[in-house]
């Protein structure tokens, strides 16, 4: 093989390969009702690391509450497997926008517009919700739920498959499904029980009502629900003006 060959053989090596599932392009304009940025990591000192990011992947329908529609739980997932993906980022910012929820669930509203009426389409939907938990618990970058307010439902299920949630001091974690007929099993009964136990899982208020958890430092306990079980749903507590989000590189100390 000539030095010319070599060469070229190390070099088209040495360029990175594209692992993106789809051009960012074709991410924004099929991520209707998601944010994705990335934000620089800063130091211990408080100043950007050069080359390093975190990605804040938002839910934003905040007159709905952050209730996910179908474009936006494909939105969810595009944007998973890009911060899983990129070379530069190091960490995962899950959350909604505004200061009232994380996240409901699933679109009402879609729900009674689209799928009530067509109910062979509802597998399809929630094949993409499958997917979507799925990309949360798979991607590569540890992945921080930032609960700014109510996390109910499916919002609570995706909330679950993270590695961890930091949330504000009015925070309110439940499901209101098994309440309507609507059994929790796109993530709650998966996760619930290794996070709080079964015989909590199972008790007077399950399934029969929704259920709120008031925050206690860096637990949840449940109201009204004797006797006081402290469900670690939570890693830390923040103020109630927002859920703020240490910086990457400390808190990757700590992990």
């Amino acid at each position: 093989m000539s030095a010319e060959a070599v060469y070229a053989t190390a070099s088209s090596r040495s360029e990175p390969k594209e692992h993106m599932l789809v051009p960012e392009h074709v991410r924004k304009a099929a991520s209707k009702g998601v944010i994705y940025e990335k934000r620089p990591v800063k130091d211990t000192a408080g100043k950007p690391v050069a080359g390093l990011f975190n990605a804040w992947i938002t839910l934003d329908n905040p007159t709905q509450f952050n209730s996910y529609t179908t474009d936006m739980v494909k939105g969810v997932i595009l944007a998973f497997r890009e911060a899983s993906a990129a070379r530069d980022v190091v960490a995962v910012v899950f959350t909604g926008s505004g200061d009232k929820a994380f996240c409901t669930g699933g679109n009402t509203k879609e729900y009674a517009e689209y799928y009530a009426g067509n109910p062979q389409e509802y597998r399809g939907y929630m094949r993409l919700f499958n997917d979507m938990v799925s990309a949360i618990l798979a991607c590569d970058k540890p992945v921080i739920c930032r609960v700014n307010g109510i996390r109910i439902g499916g919002g609570q299920e995706i909330g679950m498959a993270c590695d961890f949630s930091i949330a504000q001091d009015l925070a309110r974690f439940g499901q209101a499904g098994p309440k309507h007929g609507s059994a929790p099993i796109g993530g709650a009964t998966d996760f619930l029980p290794v996070v709080i136990g079964a015989e909590p899982c199972l008790g007077p208020a399950w399934p029969n009502r929704a259920r709120s958890w008031a925050m206690e430092k860096s637990q949840a306990m449940p109201i009204s629900w004797p006797p006081p079980i402290r469900m670690p749903l939570t890693r830390q507590i923040t103020g109630l003006s927002q859920a703020r989000i240490p910086d990457t590189m400390s808190l990757k100390s700590r992990i």
